[in-house]
């Protein structure tokens, strides 16, 4: 039986090895290299991957130890978020920053959000400028691509103040409507020529360079 087993998985095998042999005599010239170039390419781009996230969990590693150092002449020990901090060069022209930000998502309550705002819409009809109305439409309006909500434009909806006996409990359920659901945190690197100049970002997003 077990024997039986492997045959079969043996001839799977060589069937695809052939299929894929058979495919690549039938390619030009042409696509062979673009094909050779696109293994090339992959191959190179995931070694950079890995090259990238060693060397930034290296700089993760050293502000930890230099927080450590600071926190060691008070006693204390390195825990918690390393976000918020600061470290300048003696003349003010290197900075590192290192923040940690919430992310965010939206979720079911924002259907009784949105029947709330347009209840409220419809019975101030009158006294609503366009403007607010578009502001309305824009925050419960999905991304063309990914489908989601923004929770910028629900958070500035939320701060907003109309006049309706509604507002409290559609105001409630805005806030109900976004929740954390993570947190991730930047590493950011900033060089100017003198203390007098405006900061420039060395900017490590490979689709910017």
């Amino acid at each position: 039986m077990i024997n039986k087993e492997l045959s079969l998985a043996e001839g799977r095998i060589l069937r695809s090895w052939c299929g894929a042999e058979r495919r690549a005599d039938r390619l030009k010239p042409r696509e062979l290299l673009a094909s050779d170039l696109a293994e090339e390419m992959i191959a190179l781009a995931v070694a950079e991957q890995e090259r990238i996230r060693a060397w930034k969990e290296q700089r993760y590693a050293d502000i930890d130890a230099l927080l450590d150092l600071i926190l060691q002449d008070y006693g204390l020990r390195l825990g918690g978020s390393r976000g918020g901090n600061t470290f300048e060069n003696h003349d003010h022209t290197r900075k590192v920053t290192i923040t940690v930000a919430d992310q965010k998502s939206v979720n079911q309550a924002i259907v009784a959000a949105q029947a709330l705002l347009n209840q409220i819409l419809d019975d101030m009809m009158g006294t609503v400028s366009a403007d607010v109305r578009k502001m309305v439409n824009s925050a419960f309006s999905r991304h063309p691509s990914s489908g989601r909500i923004s929770t910028e434009r629900i958070l500035a909806l939320k701060r907003q103040d109309f006049d309706h006996p509604l507002w409290p409990d559609a105001r409630k359920a805005l806030s109900d409507a976004v929740e954390v659901i993570g947190s991730r945190t930047y590493l950011r690197f900033y060089m100017r020529e003198t203390s007098k100049e405006g900061w420039k970002n060395i900017d490590l997003n490979f689709s910017s360079l």
